[in-house]
């Protein structure tokens, strides 16, 4: 089954809460949905372009003074039709793919601190992004409840990944090192 792209509905999802230029759209992105989406402008474009050819969005260009003309976005009773029929379907359940779990299953191969360290890395980054979220909390709640939502979404997968992280650590350090190399036990003669 061809999996749909969901590109699509992010950008007319955007487009429905105001008429927005491409880098209206990818700013949009970078400072809200970017979180949990992100496109790049090689993807907006040619969707934007395939949107306006099915009619689910039209463009105005829009003259400035100095500047490039602007080319502006605005969805369509059609392209809200879509993006209202896209929003009632269920969500399907999604698997994890997680590069750290992954290495972290396979970690006795390796010296225990470096598992250790991919850890902390994991979640230094989780922490950047709690501050970042936690400065972010008072301009969403001021946002409809639809939108805070999804920083409080945010701010719980963080809290938990940090959570997880240091106890996680803890119980490495209390185990006994790991040989550095599985091919050193295994290849011993006997």
């Amino acid at each position: 089954m061809k999996r749909e792209n969901m590109t699509r509905f992010a950008i007319l999802g955007l487009i429905s809460k105001q008429p927005m230029s491409g880098f209206d759209i990818k700013k949009a992105v970078d400072q809200g949905i970017g979180y949990f989406w992100n496109e790049s402008y090689g993807q907006l474009y040619p969707i934007l372009k395939t949107l306006a050819a099915e009619g689910l969005v039209e463009m105005a260009i829009e003259q400035t003074s100095g500047k490039p003309d602007r080319h502006v976005y605005s969805i369509t009773s059609t392209g809200l039709q879509e993006l209202r029929s896209w929003l009632m379907r269920p969500v399907e359940a999604q698997r994890v793919r997680n590069t750290l779990l992954l290495r972290l299953f396979f970690g006795d191969n390796v010296p225990t601190t470096v598992s250790i360290q991919q850890i902390e890395g994991v979640c230094n980054f989780s922490r950047g992004l709690l501050a970042q979220f936690e400065q972010l909390e008072p301009i969403f709640k001021q946002r409809p409840a639809f939108e805070y939502i999804t920083l409080m979404f945010g701010m719980t997968y963080h809290k938990t990944i940090v959570e997880w992280g240091e106890q996680a650590i803890q119980l490495l350090q209390q185990q006994p090192s790991t040989k550095s190399n599985k091919k050193q036990r295994s290849g011993r003669k006997s």
